[in-house]
């Protein structure tokens, strides 16, 4: 096998695939890979393995023996938190924002109500504080978020998270639980 060049592309990264050089037309390369490749005559398609694939490639060979790189990004799903008092416009600028790209909106509030409409054993427990007129336990509603945001609409679609969250806590816990926003935006 005679290499006839090489190239290399690395996206931020700090490991490189195993077999620089395999036999499928395209393929996908995360974020944080890097990956060579020697066409020669005998094939020339690259192939590599990533967790999270960001870019499909397309390697063919020209005639005229020059290769042809076609290359597609698919960026990670957009992730927002949008806070704001009462009354200042964040209902507003949800509908407008969830509208232009496609995200899922996700309001602690709404949910907390759908648990409790639902009877979930989370719906039950936070029920009974809102019967004693108590606010809800971070961990409750925290649990309530992070389930939301795992569903597969939320991460194929990336979301908008309304209203939430309110505290440094509840901030701590969707962090530790590996959440963390594209964006804040703060109305004021």
């Amino acid at each position: 096998m005679a290499a006839a060049s090489s190239c290399c592309v690395n996206l931020g990264v700090t490991a490189k695939t195993q077999q620089p050089f395999a036999s499928s037309k395209s393929s996908k390369l995360s974020n944080s890979s890097s990956f060579s490749f020697f066409p020669d005559t005998s094939s020339p398609s690259i192939s590599l393995r990533a967790q999270k694939p960001l870019v499909s490639f397309s390697v063919t060979r020209r005639r005229d023996s020059r290769l042809v790189v076609a290359a597609s990004a698919k960026p990670e799903p957009l992730k927002i938190m949008i806070a704001g008092a009462p009354a200042s416009g964040k209902g507003t600028q949800c509908e407008l924002i969830t509208k232009k790209y496609d995200l899922v909106h996700i309001a602690a509030g709404d949910l907390l109500r759908a648990e409790i409409a639902s009877g979930s054993e989370n719906g039950k427990r936070a029920r009974e504080y809102m019967d004693r007129g108590q606010l809800v336990p971070d961990e409750i509603v925290v649990m309530m978020v992070k389930d939301r945001l795992l569903q597969p609409d939320s991460r194929e679609k990336g979301w908008l998270l309304d209203g939430y969250p309110r505290s440094s806590s509840q901030a701590t816990a969707l962090t530790e639980f590996g959440f963390k926003p594209d964006i804040f935006i703060l109305l004021d």
